[in-house]
């Protein structure tokens, strides 16, 4: 019974480990900052799709508009950034942690961002803004609501937790002003 009880445990939690849908960044040459990319936008282009992975374009001003809808899960993306050459690709680092990836780690922390030159992908976050649409009296006639990952991208010297706050603020602007119509 014990051994039934684990493998149907076992076939659950594997089950439940899902593997997003990958995706490859094309980044403006120089990009340094964050980007956005706001999923299920019906007026966009449709997704372009390379051996099963999502295509995105990051434009100049660093909000993509996509049809795709966001995969949740294990992430398998790459970074690619403009060159003279074509795209290099970009180190996927996360520098709250230490080499493990489980723990921060001061000493490593300032040795990394001490002196580093290298372009590190460096947070992502999941945001589900709900903004309210009123009519010219000031009466809610409604509400409309976006999913968007940021994305914060730079030289691991100059990057900080605030980086990305004047970006989201003109996000949100946008997505209010623009598409919540």
């Amino acid at each position: 019974m014990k051994m039934i009880l684990s493998m149907v445990l076992l076939t659950s939690l594997l089950n439940s480990c899902q593997n997003a849908e990958p995706a490859t960044y094309y980044l403006p040459k120089n990009f340094d900052g964050t980007f956005a990319v706001v999923y299920s936008q019906k007026e966009d282009l449709d997704v372009n799709l390379i051996n099963g992975r999502c295509q995105f374009y990051i434009p100049e001003n660093g909000i993509l508009l996509t049809k795709a809808n966001f995969s949740d899960g294990w992430r398998d993306d790459f970074f690619l950034m403009k060159t003279e050459n074509g795209y290099d690709t970009l180190k996927m680092y996360m520098p709250n942690k230490d080499t493990t990836g489980k723990k921060f780690d001061e000493a490593y922390y300032k040795n990394y961002t001490k002196d580093s030159n290298e372009i590190a992908v460096n947070s992502r976050q999941i945001v589900n803004p709900t903004f309210n649409r009123f009519d010219s009296s000031g009466n809610k006639i409604g509400s409309c609501s976006f999913q968007y990952e940021l994305i914060t991208i730079g030289k691991a010297s100059y990057l900080s937790d605030s980086v990305g706050k004047v970006f989201v603020e003109r996000l949100d602007k946008y997505l209010r002003d623009t598409l919540c119509k």
